[in-house]
């Protein structure tokens, strides 16, 4: 597969057409083919996300993922097995939701990831959180219908409470 060249919008601000290249290049350095990624790929929308506001994921056909930064215009990049990978994601997002004291909900579901600051952080931990902050999810994750939306609520410097 190709890189295509970055795509910019002469009406997006250029925090969005930041975010927008970073996640062409996500998916197709951590999506495509067999060898996904999907942990750093959600590590990576949580980290772009105070920049946009708002990420939202859907597919796009049988042939890519649709995104909608901001609640700008969406854009969609092909990836190969793109139902199955996104439902990956939002199994992901359930997974932090849970870590961050919620229910477990892999078919779908609202909650809260949270997450400490690094400098707060012990025992290596900070290793494995890369990313602090606070953010609101949505996610559907049935055979029928997936999708998910990211909120930043937080950012870095706020002081978040697992």
């Amino acid at each position: 597969m190709t890189a295509q060249p970055p795509r910019t919008d002469s009406k997006s601000p250029p925090s969005v057409d930041f975010a927008r290249q970073q996640i062409e290049r996500l998916v197709h350095e951590r999506l495509a083919g067999r060898k996904i990624d999907g942990i750093t790929f959600i590590e990576e929308l949580l980290a772009l996300a105070p920049v946009v506001g708002e990420v939202r994921c859907s597919p796009a056909a049988d042939s890519g993922l649709r995104f909608e930064l901001g609640g700008g215009a969406p854009f969609e990049v092909h990836v190969d097995g793109n139902r199955g990978k996104l439902r990956m994601l939002c199994a992901r997002l359930a997974v932090l939701c849970q870590e961050s004291g919620q229910e477990l909900m892999p078919y779908g579901g609202e909650g809260a990831i949270r997450r400490l600051k690094k400098t707060d952080l012990t025992d290596g931990a900070s290793e494995r959180t890369p990313t602090a902050g606070t953010w609101q999810v949505r996610w559907n994750n049935t055979p029928g219908q997936h999708e998910f939306t990211i909120q930043s609520t937080a950012t870095e410097s706020d002081s978040c409470q697992q």
